[in-house]
Parts: structure tokens; sequence; C-alpha cells
């Protein structure tokens, strides 16, 4: 069947302005094809007046998995009501078209639609097989469309280039989105909410501004186009996830580290100064009110968090400072949301930070997920192997000397008799009990530094502090990092030619070691048929293990993967399992989860005419760190980047601005 030439040049206020595309329903728009004639484009049924209503806030919320996110990417697609949208379906309505293909496409673009009639409506009771492939033959439909939409720049081709027969190119093209699709897994389920950390937020914000949309109402007067911007009230009662810094509940807190493990031997002079005695750091300065904490914990619970520090080891008391008594270097204990039942512990510890200099250490030259793709792989006779060790509460294993543990002071203090049953309380005493009078080799010339109580001595107050690193010590971080990495490296292990860091590519052709604060890993490159005790990722798992018996420190055994095919290491998940060998693919990015949660969460969001600024900066937050594996992918935000002004991107700001097609 010959078309004649067309060219669909639809101007995008006029695509944002009409809602036909928001009304399909799977099986309306699944429907066989009308009689139409020749050449021309049929019209979706019903009333072009009629505004579908945005999703519900129930959506997102339940499980998902790659086979229901191609089911549902077409009809996603379509009720955003923009460009491409319209582009989309014209293409669809190009595949109902019957009789032969026109001639084979002279080069790779315009793409021609890869399957005809694969939008008619579903066969009677299809077989869970076939329902499948008629789902990812519609996915590979609407990434096609979009790589033609993308090269040129929106400007819709004629029915007559999309009608061709695919050459050579394009059916490989069109195997390799389907086995790109088929190597992650079309039918395993993952929870959408809890597929990342920014998800709950996330889908709390869109829920919220839909919730505000429908209360708002929206106008449809042709003689007014302005809007007025309003603020979207904030539920923070959607999921628990949504309030993750929480005050001092000691109840919640889960501590595993017992403060035992000496650094000093694995640290360079640089920061074993810093870490033994950390005036060396000291500037004299006041910091502005925004920069130190607001101690507003009582006594009894300042009293509950010291008898668990004391269960552990980690609790020192004492009636001393390091230097004049200055209220705002005392820190406040926090919680941080870990689980329905547990928390973290965290210290806000901003007010001895800001009077700290900054140390220079490992930690500006951590890797991210995106150095490894350095390694090169060739999948028709090699493999990987993915090795990952945690440490189990890492920073609270670390000992500290007593003057560093006295910068980690709460507030307030405590009264002596509250703590008299303490074990840390029997230290206090004895070391009370062993002062001597100056002596310049242990106490040095005290050029300047006369110590004062952080309390009077009379007033009958001992102070608790917490006896190891505070994660939200800005320099425990370089101090983890470096000890940590000085252990490893003692049993063979991090060598120069084969530590991935951020500051050059990995020399090793076939190995890439990495440690990121207490997470190592190894990923090795290996024949394909070879056993695991015999990889290169296996035996650096057992170097590390004897490194961590020989130090006492504790893991995570039911976290730790050892010489697997696949699997997420610095927040890039690797995939090197049969079903992407068999394909031709070995592949690293983002966690599928991460990947498919966010486009379903970002097609909803699109279909709305308004987001807010907060949400926008979220939601760009979450595609940059996807997009970072494959950085020329970031021109298709060109649009999105420019929606607000950087002094507007602050994820707080709940304020309503407009969603141009274009952004959606």
């Amino acid at each position: 069947m010959m078309l004649p030439q067309a060219n669909h040049n639809i101007k995008r206020q006029e695509v944002a302005r009409n809602s036909e595309f928001n009304r399909y329903s799977e099986e309306e728009f699944f429907a066989p094809p009308r009689q139409q004639q020749a050449g021309s484009v049929a019209t979706p049924p019903g009333n072009v007046q009629e505004v579908r209503e945005p999703p519900p806030a129930s959506a997102g919320c339940s499980l998902s998995s790659y086979q229901s996110w191609c089911a549902r990417l077409t009809t996603l697609v379509l009720r955003t009501r923009s460009a491409f949208s319209a582009f989309l379906h014209l293409s669809i309505q190009v595949s109902k078209f019957v009789g032969p293909r026109g001639k084979l496409a002279p080069a790779f673009f315009p793409i021609p639609v890869p399957t005809p009639g694969i939008f008619d409506r579903m066969p009677a009771r299809p077989s869970r097989k076939k329902r499948q492939s008629i789902f990812l033959s519609r996915a590979v439909h609407v990434i096609s469309m979009a790589m033609n939409f993308w090269h040129f720049a929106g400007s819709f081709r004629s029915q007559v280039d999309l009608w061709r027969s695919p050459n050579q190119l394009h059916r490989r093209f069109f195997s390799f989105v389907r086995a790109l699709i088929r190597s992650d897994g079309l039918t395993a389920e993952f929870d959408m909410l809890r597929s990342g950390r920014k998800n709950p937020d996330l889908h709390a914000r869109l829920f919220d501004l839909i919730d505000a949309f429908q209360k708002q109402g929206c106008s449809a007067n042709p003689y007014d186009r302005s809007f007025q911007g309003f603020q979207v009230p904030r539920d923070e009662e959607r999921f628990p996830e949504l309030q993750p810094y929480r005050d001092l509940d000691p109840s919640r807190l889960k501590l595993s580290g017992t403060g035992h493990w000496d650094a000093s031997s694995f640290l360079s002079e640089n920061l074993l100064m810093a870490y033994k005695e950390p005036l060396v750091l000291w500037l004299d300065r006041t910091p502005e009110i925004w920069e130190y904490p607001r101690l507003r914990d009582s006594q009894a619970t300042i009293l509950e968090l010291a008898h668990i520090w004391d269960s552990k080891g980690l609790l020192l008391l004492h009636k001393e400072g390091v230097q004049d008594r200055r209220d705002f270097e005392k820190v406040r204990i926090f919680n941080a949301y870990k689980n329905a039942t547990t928390d973290r512990q965290i210290g806000d510890r901003r007010g001895r930070n800001a009077v700290e200099a900054v140390v220079k250490g490992p930690s500006h030259n951590l890797p991210s997920g995106a150095d490894l793709c350095d390694l090169v792989v060739d999948v028709s006779s090699q493999t990987l192997a993915i090795s990952i060790s945690d440490r189990k509460d890492y920073y609270h294993q670390i000992k500290v000397t007593q003057k560093r543990a006295v910068c980690n002071t709460l507030g307030p203090g405590l009264p002596e008799e509250a703590v008299s049953g303490l074990q840390a309380y029997g230290n206090f005493l004895l070391k009370a009990s062993s002062k001597r009078r100056y002596d310049r080799l242990r106490d040095g010339d005290r050029l300047g530094h006369q110590r004062r109580p952080l309390g009077s001595p009379d007033d009958g107050l001992i102070w608790a502090a917490f006896n190891s690193i505070l994660q939200g010590d800005h320099c425990g971080v370089d101090i983890a990092t470096e000890a940590h990495t000085q252990l490893l490296q003692d049993f063979g292990l991090l060598s120069q030619d084969i530590q991935l860091v951020a500051s050059r590519p990995c020399r090793h052709p076939s190995i890439a070691q990495g440690l990121v604060i207490d997470d190592f890993f190894c990923i090795s490159v290996e024949d394909q048929g070879t056993p695991a005790p015999q990889t290169s990722a296996f035996r650096a798992y057992q170097q590390a293990q004897q490194a961590y018996s020989f130090a006492g420190l504790l893991g995570s055994p039911e976290k730790d993967l050892c010489a697997v095919s696949e699997g997420k290491a610095i927040g890039a998940y690797v995939n090197a399992s049969d079903r992407a060998l068999s394909r031709g693919l070995c592949t690293v990015g983002a966690p599928v989860e991460k990947r498919l949660s966010l486009s379903i969460l970002s097609l909803q969001l699109a279909q709305l005419p308004l987001t807010t600024f907060g949400m926008h900066s979220c939601v760009m937050g979450a595609w940059v760190s996807m997009m970072i594996y494959r950085r020329p992918l970031m021109s298709v935000f060109d649009h999105a980047f420019r929606l607000v002004a950087n002094e507007d991107l602050a994820t707080n700001n709940h304020v309503t601005t407009q969603q141009p097609r274009a952004v959606a």
C-alpha cells in the first residue's frame, strides 16, 4: 500500500492544548484500526473537551516489573500531551496500515516502525509468553520513535519514511534494544517506592502536587493565559522515609561497634596528628548561628543514650575541655531512619567542624559507579566475577584518643549520681585518681592553652562524650578511608595499578579493586567457565577477610557477594549474568529498579501542566545520577535544565511553576 508524502509539523502549543491523547484506555487504544482512506490518520475517539484526571495518589506504590513497565509505557507517553506523544500517535497509526511495506530504507534515520499491527487489539486469552512478547514489541516501537524524535529535533517525518522496510542495521538495532531489556530480567518484581533513596520523597511530592492540583482546579478560559502559582502543602505522614532525620530517640538506635580498633599504625603523618590530637586543626573563629546545632535534648534522654553507649564501651565521662568553654561546640545526636523498627545514629557536629581546618585526605578521590566503565569485556569468551564486602558500623569500631572523644561531648551535663552505676564512671574515677602534677614531657608546653572545664568544678555535673568516630565528623571520613585502605594494602590488595579511583583511569586490563569508606569491592574479567574459587575476585575477597580477621573488624556477611556474575558495587549495577552474555551484552548502569521507577514517576509528572521548583530539582538530580553513565544523553534535558533558575533549585521550594510541554 503506497502512502502519499505528507509532512506533519504540529506546533507544540497546539499539542499542549489538545487533550485527545489523554483519553486512551489500553483497550480503546489497542483496538483494531477502523476503515480509513489511504494516507489519512485516524483521530482518537471521544470529546476533545473532556480532560482525564491525574493519576491517583496510590499510583506507583505497588510492586512493578520490567514487564509491567513495557505494558504501561505507550499509554503513559501518550497522556503527556507533548510533541513526542503526537509523533508517537502518528507512528502507531502508520503501524496499523495493511498491505506491503515500502521500499527498503536507504539510511538508518528515520527508523521505520518495527512491527506492523503490534498495536492491534490484544488477542483473546493470550498466553503469558505471547502477552509478554507483545508488550516488549510495543516498548521497542516507543524507543525507536524516541530515537527518531531526538535525531530530527522534534521535526516530524513523513508517513512514507516510517512505513519503509527495515534494513539490516534496523533489524540489528531492534534486536539490540530487545536484548538490553531482556538482559535486565522481565519478570522480577520490585517495590518502586523503595527502589532508591529519593523515591519516597519523589512519590510523596508527586502525590502532594496532584492533590493540590485537584483542589485548586484548572481554568479552561481561552482568553486568560495567566497562571498564578500557589504553594503546595506537604504531607509528611505519607511514608516514614519522608522524615529521615528525627530528634534523639535512644530506644530506636542500633549500634554494633565497640570502638576497639586502633588505626594509628595505618595512618599517614598528616592524618595521624589529626586523629590523635584534634587541637592541631583548631581555628580561632566563632561560627555563624546557622553553623552549630541547637541542643534541646533533656538530661533524661541523654542519660538513656549514655546507658546504650556504655553497654558497647562507647561512652566517655569527663569534666574537662580541650579549650575555652564554648557551648556551640557541643554535639547533638539525632536519629536517621533505617527501617520500621531501627534508626542509625548521626552526630550534629557542625559547631566543632566549623572551628576545625579541612583535612586533605583520600575522600576527594573516592570512585563512583561510572568509573567501572573502564573495564572491557569480550562477551564472546569472557565474563565478570564480582566480590563485595561491607563493614558493619565501621566508624564506631575505630578507637580514638580521649582528646578526640572530648570533642564529641554532648549537652546538657548529667548529675554525677545519675551515672555512678555505669562502667564508664569507674574509668572516670580511675583517671581522676591517677592525675599527677604537671609534667612537661607528658603535658607539653601549654603555650597559651589554659584548659577550662566544660562546667564549673562545683556544679556536680559530668559530661557524656562518644568514645569513637561520629558519623558527622568531617575529618572522620578521611581517617576511616585511609586506615581501611592501608590495612588492605598490607594484605596485598589495592595496589596502585589495580585500585580504582576518581582521578585516573583503571590501569589494569582485567582487575578493578576499590574502596568507598567501609565497602571494599573487586571486579575481575575472567574466561567463561572459570570456577569461582579460581577467580581473582574470589582470592581478593579471601584476602580481605583475612585482613578483617586480623584487625577484628566486624562485617555483614549477609550483604557480601563473593565471585558472582552480577551485583551492585558503589551504586552501579554490573550485569554479566548468563541472560546478558547469551545476548552479547555485559552492562553497567544504575540499578534497573531505580531506572524503571523513575521512568514511571517522570511520565506521570509529565502529564501535569505544572510542577514545583523543589520537585523539578529532585527529579533532575535523580536523572543526572543515572545519565552519568552516558553523559551525551544529558542533551535530552536541555529544556528541563532551563526551566528554573539556579537560585530556585532548593528542594524545599514548593511553589508551583508551569511545566511546558517541551519540558515534558
